[in-house]
């Protein structure tokens, strides 16, 4: 399979605060105090932008992505497959949980786009099917396809569909600054008697990028204000775990739960804004 790079001009589109406009690398003020840059989001969260997006709760400062090739997205069926199970319905609710390609992205229909993370061990989320005791398969690996940092997999245990958080171990290779890497999930579950078994799969990529500006003391920041510095920063997995973690730990904070709904409609991935978090896998 050839490989495609598309280089982009780093453009960060405002979608926090509606005065404030940056490129692809990180804020690099860090003599900008936390509490004027809290007040800046807070100030935002009823302003109206100048693309007409209005600011509600927590958005994501998107920049314009990288891309490289898609890997997946593919369905196996059964060999004998019925009309109870519909593969095309099933591979559609297997997705990472990642902003799809913009209107401003200039990204071929085969490619995916690249997303950022500060974390030499981030946590991968995916929305998985309503498949009770299948397998999830995950593997991360370095660009080129040649180096295999980790693999793992369990089972799904649930009785519905949603998001499921992938923590990469310590214990794995840590992400280098300035590198792309590549995650593959496949999906199997028996088709049932002796028809064999049906597989999904889908893949996506992440970036490290390092911590810079205000990020660089953001342990020391309230958990609640850390997904606002993160998708301030445009640094996807960060405000997504963040999030995450906090939805888990407050599961009836309605705050919290606007933030998410914000988050994800701020990216055009509205349709995750009810989804459960069904648990996070780790190793650790």
């Amino acid at each position: 399979m050839s490989k495609r790079v598309i280089s982009q001009t780093s453009v960060l589109a405002a979608l926090v605060t509606a005065s404030f406009w940056g490129t692809l690398q990180l804020p690099t003020t860090a003599a900008t105090s936390y509490a004027l840059q809290r007040g800046a989001v807070e100030q935002a969260s009823d302003r109206t932008l100048s693309d007409g997006v209005l600011v509600a709760g927590l958005s994501f400062r998107l920049p314009v992505r990288a891309s490289r090739w898609r890997f997946g997205g593919f369905a196996r069926g059964c060999a004998a497959a019925t009309e109870a199970v519909d593969f095309n319905d099933l591979q559609q609710s297997l997705a990472p949980i990642a902003p799809p390609v913009q209107p401003n992205e200039s990204i071929d229909p085969e490619d995916v786009p690249v997303d950022y993370t500060v974390s030499a061990h981030p946590t991968i989320f995916v929305r998985v099917p309503d498949l009770p005791g299948a397998t999830v398969g995950f593997t991360l690996q370095n660009e080129e396809s040649t180096e295999e940092l980790y693999a793992t997999q369990f089972e799904l245990d649930g009785t519905e569909g949603g998001i499921v958080g992938i923590q990469i171990p310590t214990s794995s290779p840590s992400l280098e600054v300035g590198q792309k890497y590549t995650w593959q999930v496949l999906v199997s579950s028996s088709c049932g008697g002796n028809s064999g078994e049906f597989r999904l799969t889908t893949n996506s990529w992440i970036e490290r990028v390092e911590l810079q500006g205000a990020l660089m003391s953001v342990s020391q920041v309230p958990m609640r204000d850390r997904p606002a510095l993160y998708a301030e920063a445009g640094v996807w997995q960060e405000t997504l775990s963040s999030l995450v973690e906090l939805r888990m730990q407050n599961p009836s904070d309605a705050e919290i739960s606007e933030s998410w709904s914000s988050l994800m409609e701020s990216v055009n991935l509205g349709e995750y804004s009810s989804e459960p978090i069904l648990r996070i896998y780790s190793e650790q």
